[in-house]
């Protein structure tokens, strides 16, 4: 079953905070799905809740980079989905997909970025 989630910022500062959003997103995802054993996870809170954030230096600067990238392409307009996607080790099948859809809305007015909306359903495979 998907769960959808909406959530409207203006563009305008909101990259950093969309980047965040899929930094905790996907560390919640790692953690809860056993993907890294919970030793390797401290606590955080955020948001209100307490979140659990890799502490493995290589997922770290890994997920650094990517979301540094992410923030580039929202600035740009040019990110439609983030997709994360649980692969087996050993068989390479696929066990889960995450997709993020990133909707834009643009100023008519002025023919830029003005907000973002996010939304998560969780899809099986």
């Amino acid at each position: 079953m998907a769960v959808s989630t909406k959530t409207q910022l203006t563009l305008k500062g909101s990259t950093e905070i969309v980047a965040e959003f899929f930094h905790y997103s996907i560390n919640s995802i790692l953690y809860q799905r056993g993907i890294y054993p919970p030793e390797e996870f401290n606590r955080e809170s955020k948001y209100g809740l307490a979140m659990m954030v890799s502490t493995d230096e290589k997922l770290r600067d890994y997920m650094r980079k990517v979301l540094n990238d992410l923030e580039g392409w929202l600035l740009k307009g040019e990110v439609q989905q983030l997709v994360v996607v649980i692969n087996g080790i050993d068989s390479g099948e696929t066990l889960e997909r995450w997709v993020f859809q990133v909707e834009q809305a643009r100023d008519k007015e002025n023919g830029g970025l003005v907000q973002q909306q996010v939304r998560r359903a969780p899809v099986s495979a």
